[in-house]
């Protein structure tokens, strides 16, 4: 028998002696992962109010989100795939989003557009298309908001396009594409750098 969806739980956040976000479980359950967030680096960005999951307890589902409060960071779980987990035990941290000199480096886009906001990022390797196709005009153009469930890129996989939508509770604005039109990617590579809309 399926869990059916039943509503939402925010994740308990602490910050620990080493200045990491720990969030803990509010709940007992089975806590189920997003596919952002086992990919092979295991890492992904996360805003506050982002769904991190669903805790599934009784045949019921319930949707995990951080608290909305908390700032952008990477997302580092505690374990991969689906685990049972007591009410206070650590799912995952969250390192705050800074861009370390490779990553700066790495980044398209020049001077301050490089370094600023995060990184929404890429949840599977292929290649990234930034338009639907040659003769269309861009998903997203730099200085546009972004609106929650809007498709940013196309990634294709073995002749298979799998559309990539902005999976955040609020909009941001587009500040500087991560990879060129056409190109290989990596799951985890920066797809967009985006910040507030303000």
């Amino acid at each position: 028998m399926s869990a059916r969806n039943q509503g939402a739980l925010t994740l308990r956040a602490q910050r620990n002696d080493e200045g990491l976000w720990e969030l803990s479980s509010p709940a007992v359950g089975r806590f189920r992962p997003l596919a952002r967030f086992v990919g092979a680096q295991a890492k992904s960005l996360c805003l506050g109010g982002d769904e991190l999951g669903s805790l599934e307890r009784l045949g019921e589902r319930l949707s995990l989100k951080c608290p909305p409060e908390l700032p952008a960071g990477q997302i580092t779980l505690s374990a991969r795939g689906l685990q049972s987990v007591g009410w206070g035990e650590l799912i995952a941290t969250l390192t705050l989003a800074e861009l370390s000199a490779d990553e700066g480096a790495g980044a398209s886009g020049s001077g301050a557009e490089a370094t600023e906001g995060w990184a929404i990022e890429a949840p599977i390797d292929g290649t990234v298309y930034y338009a639907p196709s040659p003769e269309s005009p861009p998903f997203v153009e730099p200085g546009a908001l972004i609106e929650p469930g809007q498709v940013i890129a196309l990634v294709e996989v073995m002749k298979f396009f799998y559309e990539i939508k902005h999976e955040g509770d609020s909009a941001v604005r587009a500040l500087s594409q991560g990879a060129t039109h056409g190109s290989p990617i990596e799951a985890g590579a920066a797809l967009w750098r985006v910040t507030s809309p303000s």
